[in-house]
This record gives C-alpha cells, sequence and structure tokens, in this order.
C-alpha cells in the first residue's frame, strides 16, 4: 500500500468517526423516547400523523447510525454491501430531513428542547445533530464513486 493510499483510508475513517461519536449521542436519545412512547401510550390510538412522522424519523435515523457504523467495519467491499450502505446513510438524512419538518409533534418539542436548538450554532449540540448527517453525505458521494468505477472496471475487462 502507498503512502497515498493509507493517508486516504485514514482521513475516511478519521471523517467516519468524526461523525459516529455525535451519533452515538443522538442514537442514546433516539432509542429512549422510542422506547418512552411504546411504552407510555396506546400505540395506534394516542398518535396522530404528526406524531407518526416523527416515530419514523427516529427509526430512520436509527438506519442512518447504522448505516454509520457498517461504514467504520472494513468488511465486505462488494457491491451489495456498498449499496446496502448507502440506503441505510440516505434513509438516515431523510429521517433528519423528516424530524426537521415533524416540528409539530408533542415528542419533537421534547426531543429538541432536550438539544436546545434555540441557540443553534453557539452551542455543540447543534454540530451533534448536523454532523452526522454531513458524514453521511460525504460517504454517499464515496461509495457512490466507489460503485461506478467498479462498474467501469467491470464493463472494461469484458
Amino acid at each position: 500500500m502507498t503512502k497515498c493510499a493509507v493517508r486516504k483510508k485514514i482521513l475516511k475513517y478519521v471523517i467516519i468517526v468524526a461523525g459516529f461519536i455525535p451519533a452515538n449521542y443522538l442514537l442514546f436519545f433516539a432509542v429512549l423516547l422510542l422506547i418512552g412512547n411504546f411504552a407510555n401510550s396506546d400505540f395506534p390510538k394516542d398518535y396522530d400523523f404528526e406524531d407518526m412522522k416523527f416515530l419514523l424519523s427516529l427509526i430512520l435515523g436509527i438506519f442512518g447510525y447504522v448505516g454509520l457504523f457498517l461504514s467504520i467495519i472494513p468488511l465486505i467491499e462488494k457491491k451489495w454491501f456498498l449499496i446496502v450502505k448507502i440506503i441505510c446513510l440516505i434513509s438516515g438524512i431523510l429521517g433528519f430531513m423528516l424530524f426537521l419538518g415533524s416540528g409539530d409533534s408533542d415528542f419533537s418539542e421534547s426531543f429538541i428542547s432536550l438539544f436546545n436548538f434555540k441557540k443553534y450554532i453557539k452551542d455543540w449540540d447543534w454540530y451533534a445533530f448536523v454532523l452526522p448527517n454531513v458524514v453521511s453525505i460525504i460517504l454517499i458521494v464515496y461509495y457512490g464513486y466507489k460503485l461506478i468505477q467498479n462498474h467501469k472496471v467491470r464493463q472494461k475487462t469484458k
């Protein structure tokens, strides 16, 4: 392995870990909210559309966490595994967008109050909320590029 390849690999893992560490914080609160909401209410009856959107955003966010976790593990670099990583990362980003769009929910308001979003950039909480999504976008582009390169190599060998 050349020095350049080693540097690229180190940079990749530094970026992944930079998004993975705050994602642990988000996962902890998402799991707590999911457990609390299902344990303390009559699930289908007490929920309106906004609450369901909020819960779906938490579940999609957990899939995004799985995508980040799979990116840390240098397992298989096969096409199907890259596609699974991309799908998980995209679902995390969709969960983020859905969460921002479900601000009318009581659960969403309680979750947002945990982070005190009124300060936005002044606190590290906003970075903890956004950084995993920025890393996910970077990884989606990276894995998409790898898929295209693998496809081009296979086309040349045929």
